[in-house]
């Protein structure tokens, strides 16, 4: 962090441009990481109502063989 010797990089324009940056890459990493956790939801749901739906129509196979 070598601007931190210097504070009066910190007053103008460029201080505002690393500060945005900075909340900028924060914010990424959690849309990162939070959308990886809404994709692993997402696919343990597809598996789930696949094992439904393979048991629902097995069930109605069973059924109409009867």
């Amino acid at each position: 962090m070598e601007f931190l010797k210097y504070p009066e990089v910190l007053l103008g324009p460029l201080g505002g441009l690393v500060l945005s940056l900075i909340f900028c890459f924060q914010f990424l990493r959690k849309f990162e990481s939070t959308t990886t956790r809404l994709f692993q939801v997402f696919e343990t749901e597809l598996e789930i109502c696949h094992h439904r739906y393979n048991f629902v129509l097995t069930e109605l196979m069973k059924l109409k063989s009867k």
